[in-house]
């Protein structure tokens, strides 16, 4: 009961405007989440600038300790190169997906 009037608490003081951080456009911008605690701002920029050029890249972390948190917002400096990521990834899943089925139907039709 005490967490959830903090958190009531937090949430209704909470004014997304006043914070400095958020910033870019949403347009251009990727949330990846469940990094490692010990990613770093070049790691993601060397990871993700292959796709297109980044604007900023920002690893969210703990306001007292300065930890990581385990996400990040990485902002490419054009729309189309985010576009190109995404169309990139989706291509390499289903090419995933395709892959095991194949195998899959292939150790069926051996027994």
């Amino acid at each position: 009961m005490r967490n959830a009037q903090k958190l009531a608490e937090r949430t209704q003081a909470w004014d997304p405007l006043s914070d400095k951080q958020i910033r870019g456009n949403a347009y251009r911008t990727l949330f990846v989440a469940r990094l490692s605690y010990d990613v770093v701002e070049s790691d993601l920029e060397k990871e993700f600038s292959r796709y297109g050029p980044i604007e900023r890249i920002r690893v969210v972390r703990e306001k007292d300790s300065d930890k990581s948190r385990g996400y990040a917002f990485i902002e490419f400096e054009r729309e189309r190169d985010l576009k190109g990521m995404l169309l990139h990834m989706i291509f390499y899943l289903l090419l995933k997906i395709i892959i095991c089925l194949f195998s899959f139907s292939f150790v069926l039709t051996r027994f």
